[in-house]
């Protein structure tokens, strides 16, 4: 087994340089310094769903299609949770922040001798995540679920998630919005899916 089940979608690192100042690389000392006004991570999850057909069949699913089952559960529900956390995480950061910059305005209010100038910087972060699951077109959603996981797939089959992920991600609102502040000239670029590279791949991406 890879390092899949341990972290499927290689955000621990990332969330470790957020949420702690403990090393060389950690984002959150340079945020506490005030050099750091935004945030911006992006999460590819290339999760799929594979469509089985075992209740169509007498037998039983075979050993490997079991364990498949049973490794790729554990990872998909770490996933998710790690993408979780750094979404929560952003919004306690800010929430901590506004609570400290509030009280601190209070007391220098109520009591100018213990009056302090101390304020914890708030930070605009976005949590942008590109996953099949938003894929709106039910059919293409589908063949790129059931699309194989392989150290050597055909060029067609690596273009046609690279060119939906670049969909996704110009459609992603947290994208937008991370964008639109940084500049507000910017806009989304068209993206367009050639027609006979997908009808290429999903024909040789049946259900497993």
């Amino acid at each position: 087994l890879d390092g899949g089940l341990a972290d499927n979608i290689g955000l621990r690192g990332p969330y470790a340089a957020l949420s702690s100042d403990a090393s060389p690389w950690s984002v959150l000392s340079k945020i506490n310094q005030g050099s750091i006004r935004r945030v911006v991570v992006i999460t590819a999850n290339a999760k799929t769903k594979a469509s089985h057909d075992w209740d169509h069949r007498r037998r039983a699913p075979g050993l490997l299609n079991v364990l498949g089952f049973v490794s790729s559960g554990p990872m998909d529900n770490y996933s998710f949770d790690t993408v979780q956390m750094v979404r929560d995480f952003f919004t306690q950061m800010n929430a901590d922040a506004q609570s400290w910059n509030l009280c601190t305005a209070r007391i220098n209010a109520s009591c100018p001798a213990a009056a302090t100038d101390d304020q914890l910087p708030v930070v605009d972060f976005f949590a942008v995540e590109l996953s099949f699951d938003a894929v709106d077109d039910e059919a293409l959603r589908s063949c790129l679920d059931n699309l194989p996981t392989s150290f050597a797939l055909p060029k067609p089959t690596v273009d046609l998630p690279r060119v939906v992920a670049r969909s996704l991600l110009m459609g992603s609102k947290d994208f937008r919005a991370a964008m639109g502040m940084i500049d507000s000239a910017w806009t989304p670029s068209p993206v367009t899916i050639d027609p006979s590279l997908r009808a290429e791949v999903c024909a040789t991406s049946p259900p497993r």
